[in-house]
């Protein structure tokens, strides 16, 4: 039962962070195209009231993005109680996946580190 539990969090932690990776890759796409616009805008030399409305409707979808990230972060730190309920210990680890290593302090003297199941 219990390698069923580490099978388990292993293939949600899997996903929880393809879809970071995800939702990451969506903002920089709206950001970039936000910026795309606005620049086009200026080198064509065009009025500010020149496709405003597209503009105010790419910051729109890029607000609501970042509000999604945020569910996810949550997401991924109630999940780490759920790891806890049923049993399985917080392993902690620096560089793996698309994370960089950890310099030996981080922000405030904590060490950064990320943890798995």
């Amino acid at each position: 039962m219990l390698n069923q539990r580490i099978t388990a969090a292993n293939e949600v932690a899997d996903l929880l962070f393809a879809a970071e990776r995800s939702s990451d890759a969506a903002i920089i796409a709206s950001a970039k195209l936000a910026a795309g616009l606005l620049e086009a805008r200026l080198k064509l030399n065009l009025a500010a009231c020149v496709g405003h409305e597209v503009i105010e409707g790419v910051a729109a979808n890029l607000a609501e993005q970042v509000a999604g990230r945020r569910h996810l972060v949550d997401a991924h730190a109630r999940l780490a109680d759920v790891q806890q309920a049923i049993g399985l210990r917080t392993l902690a680890f620096g560089g793996a996946g698309d994370k960089a290593v950890p310099a030996p302090t981080g922000v405030g003297g904590l060490t950064l580190v990320r943890a798995a199941a």
